[in-house]
């Protein structure tokens, strides 16, 4: 039999090629023609005048780079809380306080900035109450609506998820605080605020004086008599760890400050805030978290150095 009588029972063209192998290249030349009459895949250009594409105008957004359809502001400083260094203070953005040390800033503006000379520092839970999100807390009591978390009983909300460092700084903002009756309204980290961790509360007895209380639970507290407290504050319970493994809380409001140390150095741990006794809006939850007091030396020549600085972690 000759070769082409054989390659034709073997089902093959002249060119070599199988049948069914010439028969898929049609196929893909079909497919190919088919085509032809698509338009090609185009991305829209970015809209000059809506940079973030958020539907709200560059001139009038008040956070033009970063997508915030929403616009909440919640210090009402101009700067939406997405971009916005300080989202629970008013300032200015600015954020220079480590530039004489470091050379550069760490991301925490001036204005809110825990250590205004250190390396490190995180804002790393935020909740304003924009939006309900009492899924993200445990408890009890707390109703979120009109931009805040409101009680007129006895309630209190911890964080399911712990955080860790060896600083840990809680903080609540109280827009409005109306006294029922004898009670406290309290914030605290490394715990629930119930059988574990630290808290800064400010109690209220009738006919006696406001008081400030640092306690470490299941250890020892420590009490200041304060003039009495009237919204808006806020309200910080701040721990950190030094070199030496010792460990101190801090509560702070306003001007005053208590500060005591505590028996245990580990500062990892969930954190809480609760009120009893009075009508209690929180307006903002913020919590920042630290390494051991790192400083960064410059260089010019040799770039940055990570070190670790001796002296108050509390700076």
């Amino acid at each position: 039999m000759s070769t082409s009588n054989k390659d034709r029972e073997q089902g093959k063209t002249t060119h070599g090629h199988s049948l069914a192998q010439k028969l898929r290249w049609l196929h893909v030349l079909a497919f190919v023609a088919a085509c032809s009459d698509v338009e090609p895949l185009t991305l829209q250009p970015r809209n000059p005048d809506d940079v973030d594409a958020d539907g709200v105008p560059n001139a009038l957004d008040n956070c033009p780079e970063r997508y915030n359809d929403d616009q909440h502001d919640e210090d009402g400083d101009g700067f939406g809380d997405v971009c916005d260094v300080c989202p629970t203070v008013i300032d200015d953005q600015g954020d220079f306080g480590e530039l004489g040390a470091l050379g550069f800033g760490d991301g925490i503006g001036d204005a809110c900035d825990p250590r205004s000379t250190r390396d490190g520092d995180v804002l790393e839970r935020i909740d304003t109450f924009k939006v309900d999100t009492s899924a993200n807390w445990v408890g009890f009591g707390w109703a979120i609506g009109g931009d805040v978390a409101r009680t007129t009983a006895d309630a209190r909300w911890s964080s399911p998820q712990e955080l860790s460092g060896d600083g840990l700084r809680a903080q609540i903002h109280v827009p409005l605080l109306v006294w029922l009756r004898g009670g406290f309204v309290e914030v605290g980290v490394n715990g629930d605020g119930v059988d574990a961790g630290t808290t800064c509360r400010i109690t209220h007895l009738d006919g006696q004086p406001d008081q400030l209380i640092a306690t470490e639970l299941g250890g020892a507290s420590m009490t200041i008599q304060i003039p009495p407290v009237v919204a808006p504050f806020t309200l910080i319970a701040w721990r950190t760890i030094k070199l030496d493994r010792t460990s101190t809380l801090r509560c702070i409001l306003g001007d005053t400050v208590v500060e005591m140390p505590l028996d245990d150095d580990v500062p990892a741990g969930t954190f809480e805030f609760a009120s009893s006794g009075a009508i209690t809006d929180i307006g903002s939850v913020a919590v920042y978290t630290f390494p051991i007091n790192p400083c960064v030396q410059v260089s010019p020549n040799e770039g940055a150095t990570l070190r670790i600085c001796d002296g108050d972690p509390f700076d």
